[in-house]
């Protein structure tokens, strides 16, 4: 039996769903949404939560849709890289982790929200940061969507290498400016990391509008 679906529905369809959501499924009904939109929608709400499970197989997927259905329950659906990354050993992967939970929204006639997060996706090396700069493009062109994440590590990265910068100007004293210790050529680098390529105050901007629902400030 075909689904019938409410007005409020459509048109939460036509506004909460991500561009690359968007792109990947123009004409979906399943919906996916960005993990913030839920994290907004329950602080409005108050008191309220959401379901989350580790999608490492189509049923256990499955099985959570039906149970966020039921429940009239947001759910997001999550991997890590360990199981869902270049090198994972499960079915489901960080590249058709949304494919699987759009199909199958569709399928179940799912109409809560349903989020996707890339989980536990951590970068400790240069080896590390070489592959991200080559998956992480394609997660979101795969269906992840993780923008307010990304800003919020940025500016937590960069105000920790101010700081770390500074207190090693405080440690070496005067010598901390001379040319010789190269301490002071790292100082000025750590201070270009809280303005560029976005500087702090963009992020708070980002952060504001897209995840607390404030008003546009700039």
């Amino acid at each position: 039996m075909a689904t019938t679906y409410t007005a409020d529905f459509e048109k939460a369809l036509q506004v909460g769903r991500p561009p690359n959501i968007k792109a990947l499924f123009p004409n979906s009904k399943a919906l996916i949404v960005s993990g913030k939109v839920v994290d907004r929608a329950m602080l409005a709400k108050g008191k309220a939560i959401a379901m989350a499970a580790n999608g490492r197989n189509y049923f256990v997927i499955r099985g959570a849709l039906m149970a966020a259905q039921r429940a009239n329950c947001p759910l997001i659906i999550e991997i890590a890289k360990s199981e869902g990354g270049r090198t994972s050993y499960c079915a489901v992967n960080y590249w058709n982790m949304a494919r699987i939970v759009d199909a199958l929204c569709n399928e179940l006639g799912i109409t809560v929200p349903v989020a996707i997060h890339a989980d536990h996706y951590g970068i400790k090396n240069e080896r590390d940061l070489a592959e991200a700069k080559v998956e992480v493009p394609t997660m979101f062109e795969a269906g992840i969507n993780a923008g307010a994440e990304a800003n919020m590590a940025k500016m937590l990265a960069s105000e920790a290498a101010w700081s770390a910068a500074e207190m090693c100007v405080q440690t070496h004293g005067g010598f901390g400016f001379a040319e010789e210790y190269d301490i002071e050529r790292k100082f000025r680098e750590a201070r270009l990391y809280t303005v560029a390529p976005i500087s702090t105050n963009m992020i708070l901007n980002f952060v504001s509008e897209h995840v607390l629902g404030l008003p546009r400030s700039y």
